[in-house]
Order: structure tokens, then sequence, then C-alpha cells
């Protein structure tokens, strides 16, 4: 679901321009700052993997428009060797 256009441009675009039509350019340029960019650069996106049943959340990771990506491994209950 986070890889399909419709969440980039749909649930998250209007949450964060909502966000920053509410606060208040510091700086003229802020003003004039460019159209919505996605990914946006300061936004983590990752999953987490404990066991090898559920590496396949990589893979889907993988297919996320992300500046960052990210693994969380913990609780990691038994070797993954599936996750390569």
């Amino acid at each position: 679901m986070l890889g399909r256009e419709e969440f980039a441009t749909g649930l998250v675009r209007s949450a964060i321009e909502a966000v920053v039509a509410a606060r208040p350019a510091r700086r003229f340029e802020d003003l004039a700052a460019g159209p919505f960019v996605w990914p946006v650069p300061n936004v983590w996106v990752g999953t987490s993997i404990e066991a090898d049943e559920y590496c396949w959340r990589a893979d889907a990771l993988r297919r996320v428009p992300a500046a960052t990506r990210f693994l969380s491994l913990e609780p990691l209950l038994v070797p993954l060797p599936s996750l390569i």
C-alpha cells in the first residue's frame, strides 16, 4: 500500500500540506518553495522482522518510495536465512 501512488498523493500529501499551511513561513524563501516532493526527505519508512517467515516484509519495503528505509530485527527470535 505504501508504494502506491494513491498513498503519496492522497492521505500523506494532504496531511503534510495541511501541516505546512498551518505553519507560518520562517523565511521569505519558504514562501516560494516548490510543490510537494515525494518521497519526503525527513520521513523514514521501516518494518519489523522477528522471524524468517516475515522476511517478505523486506521485499515489500524495497518497493516503497522512501528517502530512508530501515529494518528493525527485534525481537530477533530465530535466524533469518531468507533475508538477503
